[in-house]
């Protein structure tokens, strides 16, 4: 075989065949990756989005809504809602109901956000938000109804579904 080039290029992960240092007492071998590196693997599999009816939001007497147990991907990472998780809203706002993944912090949450308008999501290079609902209700308003509530799971411009990228 006649090799014309023979560049070192970003893979993995490959077992590691020597330590190279040590991390908070434990050590590092010199092939390992960090989460950045396996998110990005997993990224360039699946599309970020909810999974199946997941994370939908509903009226559940008098002010309150309920955000149904579900899991989500952003960016290669993922985020869990174990059990439904009730609201009491306040007349006069729209809410946007969000699923943030914060590279930044390493943490994924649940984010209400009361505005006048609907939210746009953040997406920066340590943010990535999923809008998954928004609910407008009106000053005055005593009962959220299903018809103010609109869900923005299926919209790939705010949230989206997960889907192979193969």
């Amino acid at each position: 075989m006649n090799v014309f080039s023979n560049e070192t290029i970003t893979g993995g992960p490959y077992d590691s065949t020597s330590v190279v240092g040590t991390v908070n007492g434990f050590p590092r071998g010199n092939n390992a990756v960090d989460s950045a590196f396996v998110a990005s693997m997993i990224d360039s599999l699946i599309t970020g989005g909810v999974v199946g009816d997941g994370f939908s939001v509903y009226a559940a007497g008098g002010l309150g809504v309920t955000v149904s147990p579900g899991v989500a991907w952003g960016r290669g990472r993922m985020s869990r809602l174990d059990s439904a998780k009730r609201y009491e809203l306040v007349a006069g706002y729209t809410y946007s109901f969000v699923v943030r993944f914060a590279a930044d912090d390493n943490t994924s949450r649940l984010v209400v956000i009361a505005d006048s308008v609907p939210f746009s999501p953040l997406r920066t290079e340590s943010t990535y938000d999923l809008v998954i609902a928004s609910v407008r209700v009106p000053a005055g308003t005593e009962t959220v109804t299903s018809s103010m509530i609109t869900d923005r799971r299926a919209a790939a411009s705010s949230c989206g579904r997960v889907t192979s990228k193969i």
